[in-house]
């Protein structure tokens, strides 16, 4: 029972609706009771055994950790004091074309580090909505670089690596004026707001991402008026109605 108790109740839903994409009895199992308590928590154990099964590998060999003890903490105190790159280490243990006992160990050791994070990953609703929120963050920062390079169809037809690497820049240059943009004024709205006595915790500001861009005309003319002189060095708010007459 104490294998089971472990399993929290959004992990038993994640492992049966994400895991097995096949129309399963969806852990059904878990919630009938039919039989002694010792029988229904061995069913349910084997069910989250066998749902787990495709991230279940071979046992990690510690034997092997352990003999390679030595050399694992002079390889990563060389990394720790910048003795020497990763990458140089990375190229001497691909260099022979047998696998060296040190890169099998440090495979052990990194097996150990993703069994740990995967247990945290499947105890931890927090964790994984952090991750699902990084994620989003990404998706949504490639949708503006798509939207802003509409020429040529969004794809990159130079012909040198000067080239191509000066056109990318162009374009993350254009994607920072429009995140720098949408942060000043955010930071604008959000004063102009609490001046106006308009609650707003700063918890919720973190989940605002300066990365929309259906405010900006993205095709058409482009008109660069140097005379044009904005109030205060700012455009003016865009104010609902009723917010500009209590202004």
């Amino acid at each position: 029972m104490s294998e089971l108790s472990s399993v929290p109740n959004d992990v038993r839903e994640m492992l049966s609706s994400g895991m097995n994409r096949r129309p399963c009895r969806r852990l059904t199992c878990l919630d009938v009771g039919r039989g002694s308590p010792e029988e229904s928590a061995k069913a349910h154990l084997l069910t989250v055994r066998r749902l787990l099964s495709n991230h279940i590998g071979t046992p990690i060999n510690t034997i092997l950790i352990l003999d390679h003890w030595d050399d694992l903490l002079h390889l990563a105190a060389s990394i720790t004091t910048r003795s020497v790159v990763p990458s140089t280490i990375l190229k001497k243990l691909s260099a022979s074309p047998k696998e060296s006992q040190l890169a099998s160990a440090l495979r052990e050791l990194g097996r150990i580090e993703r069994s740990l994070f995967m247990i945290e990953w499947y105890s931890s609703p927090a964790l994984r909505r952090r991750c699902q929120a990084g994620l989003n963050k990404g998706e949504a920062a490639h949708k503006l670089k798509r939207a802003v390079f509409f020429h040529e169809r969004g794809e990159i037809r130079d012909r040198s690596f000067e080239s191509q690497a000066f056109r990318a820049s162009g374009l993350n240059l254009v994607i920072s004026a429009i995140v720098h943009w949408n942060t000043v004024y955010i930071e604008r709205a959000v004063s102009h707001l609490r001046k106006m006595h308009r609650e707003i915790p700063d918890h919720l500001l973190k989940h605002v991402s300066p990365l929309s861009w259906e405010h900006i005309n993205l095709t058409g003319i482009y008109t660069w008026d140097a005379e044009y002189q904005m109030p205060e060095d700012f455009r003016s708010l865009r104010l609902p109605a009723r917010l500009r007459q209590a202004a």
